[in-house]
């Protein structure tokens, strides 16, 4: 049922951006009818939601110290602009409040208004903002996103709870959430961000906050000594992902019509093949009931063929049968020279114009996380049900720790199977990362590729005398991935995950699950 509407949904997506593309002056409703254009954004937002899911409503990191100190020298650069000068006549494509006069004295004696609004959508800071703003947050915000609106202040010390330093909802049209950057830290001298239950308080400059602005109240608190430096950055969930799309305001809000952000710009994504006819194989699949589908794996279940992934083994299949082969998850477990012999295999099965899609961890998004010191992204990545192991051995959850898990991890003899659930559930059992200290660990995150942090933790483990089996024991970059594929004899079709997701979402059951921890490979065989 649920492919059914994902169907459903995306060819009205299709069909609304085959007519954009011809019509990029549409607007579906008068932009002189609150009604309509409101009842469009909703309908737009829930398109969304249906194909990619909910996006996460509150979601903390840091951007980078070489970007935080730029965006402070860039204060100068840009200088301040009076109440009065951002209240003149605008003309571009953003919904923009009217203030009343009282309002409008009271942000004037406390706040102080930079013009980072009006620079250039393509100024270097602007998009470097955007671009580290977008790796912290992609895949937290779940579906394709447009940036909307950029824009700086300083609220001055110990001044007065009013305008964005009061209690307060944005009241935006659905489908929007902001980002606060704040470039001081975030105490009480300087000032913080409160929401009702929760104050954000105690952090270095740098401190990047992802919320759903129209839900959570919120207000900024100043500094009783020092200035508060803030950007807020609005952005709007949309079909397809993009930029800035326009100069922005002081006082603007979003998008008067969520069709504006599809304005002049292209909606054919590169044509990719269709699925030939032919046998369809899962390797690696866990258990699984999928129709139509020859599913593979070690796990007994009714509806899989067992087959222990090897060095020597070989696939039940004749030469050149397969039109899909699909390995979701599965490649991180086995050591080298298994996934070569996989790979040989897929090789050998595949029929010509054949397709292998590769599904793994993204290995590049875990260490990006990391370096923005996202702690959400280590959450709901199957540590939970095995961290009261860690007890015996003194593991501490942190977020080293849990990372690591996802290099490298192993049970030892007293733990039992993890996969097929046969546990032993003794106070000497244990499931997790490596033991190294937390120091260590940070200079291995951040000093090597994927597959090098992988091989310096499989040494560690293979150092504990009661080492039973490895959970994971192998991770690669995009870039190392590729060279894998390519000499194992394939060719990239594309790695785009947006794009693979959009074709085949609807003919591979539970392809979206993990989709935003996950990267894809589509790939042929080389002639």
């Amino acid at each position: 049922m649920k492919n059914k509407i994902i169907r459903i949904v995306s060819w009205l997506i299709n069909f609304i951006l085959v007519k954009l593309k011809f019509e990029h002056k549409i607007s579906i409703f008068s932009k002189g009818s609150l009604t309509g254009t409101s009842l469009f954004f909703k309908v737009h937002a829930m398109a969304i939601k249906t194909i990619y899911g909910s996006a996460t409503k509150f979601c903390a990191g840091f951007i980078s110290q070489d970007l935080t100190n730029d965006l402070i020298a860039l204060k100068s650069e840009v200088g301040t602009q009076s109440i009065e000068d951002a209240l003149k006549d605008y003309s571009g494509v953003l919904l923009v409040d009217n203030h009343d006069k009282k309002v409008l004295f009271d942000l004037d004696m406390n706040l102080e208004i930079y013009n980072l609004h009006n620079l250039d959508i393509k100024h270097p800071a602007i998009l470097l903002l955007h671009s580290e703003l977008r790796k912290m947050f992609a895949t937290h915000i779940k579906c394709p996103f447009i940036f909307v609106n950029t824009r700086m202040w300083v609220s001055k010390p110990s001044s007065q709870l009013t305008g964005p330093n009061q209690m307060h909802t944005d009241g935006f049209e659905s489908g929007h959430q902001k980002i606060m950057i704040y470039l001081s830290p975030m105490d009480a001298e300087h000032g913080y961000l409160r929401f009702e239950d929760q104050a954000i308080l105690n952090s270095q400059p740098g401190q990047a906050i992802l919320f759903d602005n129209s839900e959570y109240m919120h207000a900024g608190v100043p500094g009783t000594k020092n200035d508060r430096i803030s950007i807020e950055v609005t952005i709007m969930h949309a079909f397809i992902s993009g930029p800035q799309v326009s100069k922005g305001h002081f006082f603007g809000r979003h998008l008067i019509d969520p069709v504006l952000a599809y304005n002049n710009r292209a909606f054919s994504w590169p044509e990719i093949s269709n699925i030939n006819e032919g046998l369809k194989i899962n390797l690696g699949s866990g258990p699984c009931d999928w129709d139509e589908w020859i599913c593979f794996d070690a796990t007994e279940h009714e509806n899989v063929t067992s087959i222990s992934f090897s060095p020597t083994f070989t696939l039940p299949i004749q030469d050149h049968e397969v039109a899909l082969a699909y390995s979701s998850h599965n490649l991180e477990h086995l050591p080298d020279n298994t996934i070569e012999r996989l790979l040989s295999e897929i090789k050998r099965t595949l029929m010509p114009k054949g397709l292998f899609l590769l599904k793994i961890p993204d290995y590049d998004w875990f260490l990006d996380q990391y370096k923005y010191g996202i702690e959400e992204s280590m959450s709901n990545k199957g540590v939970e049900e095995i961290i009261y192991t860690w007890e015996s051995r003194a593991i501490e959850d942190s977020l080293e720790n849990r990372l690591a898990m996802m290099f490298s991890s192993y049970w030892n003899q007293e733990y039992g199977d993890h996969f097929s659930g046969k546990l032993n559930l003794s106070s000497n059992s244990y499931h997790g990362p490596p033991m190294a200290k937390k120091e260590f660990l940070k200079e291995v995150f951040t000093s090597n590729s994927p597959k090098n942090i992988s091989n310096i933790l499989n040494s560690i483990v293979l150092e504990d005398q009661s080492f039973q089996a490895f959970n994971h024991q192998n991770a690669w970059s995009k870039s190392e991935m590729h060279d894998v594929l390519n000499s194992n004899g394939f060719s990239l079709i594309t790695d785009d995950k947006e794009l693979i997701l959009r074709k085949y979402r609807s003919s591979i059951p539970n392809l979206q699950d993990m989709d935003d921890w996950s990267s894809f490979y589509l790939c042929e065989a080389s002639i």
